[in-house]
């Protein structure tokens, strides 16, 4: 079930769901310093023979709940490997000051090694200082509340192999480290004699990431935390939910639009590029992926001509998670293709704001996850109206959903 609304027939005011305006998402400002994700272009490791090994590569092969042969962004990573015990290796030479926002924070995804489930996480990166002292040593801690070095990322058991981590250290909290110069960044490994270690970085940052200063509560949230999660990988099971407190509906964005499971599976299910996609954003009541949805619907946008693009994967919009705002209150995302698209949940409704380009047409397309329901469109009072019996088979006792819009 598909029906589009093209620019000229947008509705007004939508009980349900839809009221169009111009929106922007404000893209996030960065400070001068190192940043590399390992694609041409971007720094590069240091060569020569060292104890430990890197070199850059396609990704992992395996991950359990990422898509395979990319890094966590990009195409590339930094792979590592040892053949056990400890050592380290000089990545990159720096020559950076640690001010109030320095941080220094990195991606890192453990790989299973024969049967060893544990060596791989024995795994940090570390910073040379300019007095010879290293981070590892001093008070700076991660979001955990871990100290840099290997053998206390390890112990630590925050890194789980398979799966992508990020780590982050704010230097400047840190009083006797502020005014310090980090001289080089470090890879270090710290597994037991004789068990090889194998695993991937990516996206290493070390420079300002000013603290964001939350209004509310809320904003503490983010609700895309614990989305990395499947069927085999079944850890967090989220999904980003928006959603007044005990509200009637939940409001989503979806990466597969024809799944009542794990709806948001955004590197799982990335493109080519390795760019996450959205498929739509949809209402939802899923209590839990293994149980699924039950009563849903689903709103697209389409900058396409004429008549806009059904089939699910070739309507799918790319973006970055960098335009993308996920909070209890309101979901917002920058497409690539510069359509932007925004969320706010009241309790048995939403509504919508879309931003499109000046270029292209602008048309909705309403869509269920399967046929069990209906839609009408009036044309003369820029309603709609339909029902939906869409549900998993572990829903008893749910009933027909109706739309209004």
């Amino acid at each position: 079930m598909t029906v589009s609304v093209p620019r000229s027939a947008r509705p007004a005011v939508l009980p349900l769901a839809l009221a169009l305006a111009c929106a922007s998402q404000a893209l996030p400002a960065f400070g001068q310093g190192l940043q590399t994700s390992f694609e041409p272009g971007e720094p590069v490791p240091l060569g020569g023979t060292q104890a430990v090994q890197a070199g850059i590569g396609n990704g992992p092969r395996s991950p359990y709940a990422a898509k395979p042969g990319v890094g966590y962004t990009g195409l590339h990573a930094l792979h590592y490997a040892s053949r056990g015990g400890p050592g380290q290796r000089r990545l990159f030479d720096t020559d950076l000051a640690i001010e109030a926002d320095t941080t220094l924070s990195w991606l890192v995804l453990p790989e299973i090694v024969g049967t060893d489930t544990v060596a791989s996480t024995y795994v940090s990166l570390d910073l040379l200082l300019d007095d010879g002292s290293r981070v590892s040593a001093s008070a700076a801690r991660d979001q955990h509340g871990i100290a840099l070095g290997a053998a206390a990322q390890g112990d630590s058991k925050t890194l789980y192999p398979q799966q992508w981590a990020r780590k982050a250290v704010r230097l400047g909290d840190v009083p006797a480290l502020r005014g310090r110069r980090v001289v080089a960044v470090e890879l270090q490994v710290a597994s037991a004699e004789g068990a090889p270690v194998s695993g991937w970085i990516d996206d290493v940052r070390l420079d300002a990431q000013p603290r964001s200063a939350p209004q509310r509560p809320s904003d503490w949230v983010l609700t895309t935390r614990g989305t990395q999660a499947n069927g085999t990988f079944s850890r967090g099971n989220n999904f980003p939910a928006t959603a007044v407190p005990h509200g009637f509906n939940f409001w989503t964005p979806v990466t597969d639009a024809g799944a009542l499971n794990w709806l948001y599976r955004w590197n799982e299910q990335n493109d080519a590029r390795n760019r996450p996609q959205l498929q739509a954003l949809a209402l939802s009541h899923q209590p839990s992926p293994w149980m699924g949805d039950r009563q849903t619907f689903q709103v697209m946008p389409s900058a396409s001509r004429g008549v806009p693009e059904a089939d699910r994967a070739k309507r799918a919009l790319a973006f970055s998670r960098d335009h993308e705002l996920a909070r209890p209150y309101r979901y917002e995302v920058q497409f690539d293709n510069g359509i932007g698209a925004a969320i706010a949940p009241t309790d048995h409704a939403a509504l919508f704001r879309f931003r499109f380009p000046d270029k292209g047409d602008a048309n909705l397309l309403f869509d269920n996850v399967d046929a069990r329901g209906g839609l009408t469109l009036d044309a003369a009072s820029q309603t709609l109206s339909g029902y939906t019996d869409t549900r998993s088979g572990l829903s008893n006792g749910a009933t027909r959903m109706y739309v209004v819009a």
